[in-house]
């Protein structure tokens, strides 16, 4: 089952289902934050190459052009409710404190949280947008100032270590979005061979270089152009030369 409510900030889904594998649900990169909230069950997050678990009554919360993939690691009932929302409807200082404990780390396990994932869920459960959409937006927007205000440990690292040529591969790409990148210069900037290249983002990753790059780039593009940036300029701006070819690319990796 799914359920769909949109308020003035927040893209809201709740969403149900009873598996008999363990599927990845998703694989993006989003122009906006993205909040998971699970209901039931727990699900894996693959963040930039860090795994996370996200468990019952817990809140994940990723941030603006990040690569992610959710897997169920399990096949037991897994129920969710997911918010996109752009960090400019935030107050500066909020969007500013959250970012920093997402970067601490984007789980956050608050005793308040369950209680306020409980509620934003029969909001939208009641599938009257015009009558509920401000309670659900109020609720969504309590929850995150209640991550952002969280007070963070000072050192705080993620739950699986990250390979250091993964890494090195990712902030090339993020360092190089602009430019026109293939798999033959970032594997010749970290110095290893292009199967090696693959092989790393295949296990780690769950995805090809390749496709990894292409998404990171439409996202970048789709975040220029919903600030203005022209089509065809935001094509040059993350190294497309070719607008058609662009175009095409764009309409089968489209971000929000």
């Amino acid at each position: 089952m799914i359920l769909s409510m949109t308020t003035r900030s927040f893209e809201l889904k709740y969403t149900e289902s009873d598996t008999q594998t363990a599927p990845l649900i998703e694989s993006h990169c989003h122009v906006r934050f993205e909040m998971i909230a699970v209901i039931t069950g727990s699900v894996d997050i693959l963040i930039e190459g860090h795994t996370h678990r996200c468990k019952k009554g817990e809140v994940a919360i990723i941030p603006p052009l990040t690569y992610h993939s959710v897997t169920l690691p399990d096949t037991s009932e897994y129920k969710r409710i997911t918010a996109l929302f752009d960090g400019s409807s935030l107050p500066p200082i909020i969007s500013k404190k959250l970012t920093e404990n997402i970067q601490a780390k984007p789980i956050f396990s608050l005793e308040a949280l369950p209680y306020m994932t409980a509620s934003l869920h029969k909001a939208i459960e009641k599938r009257d947008t015009e009558t509920y959409s401000p309670l659900a937006e109020a609720i969504a927007l309590q929850i995150i100032y209640t991550c952002a205000e969280e007070k963070r440990p000072e050192h705080s690292s993620t739950e699986t270590p990250i390979d250091d040529v993964l890494e090195n591969a990712i902030k090339y790409v993020d360092s190089h979005i602009t430019e026109k990148l293939t798999l033959e210069n970032v594997a010749q900037a970290l110095f290893i061979s292009r199967s090696s290249l693959c092989h790393i983002f295949s296990e780690r990753m769950q995805i090809s270089p390749k496709q990894y790059i292409i998404q990171k780039k439409m996202a970048y593009a789709s975040m220029l152009i919903e600030n203005g940036t022209p089509m065809t300029q935001a094509a040059r701006a993350v190294g497309y030369e070719n607008y058609s070819n662009f175009y095409r690319i764009r309409k089968r990796f489209a971000t929000k």
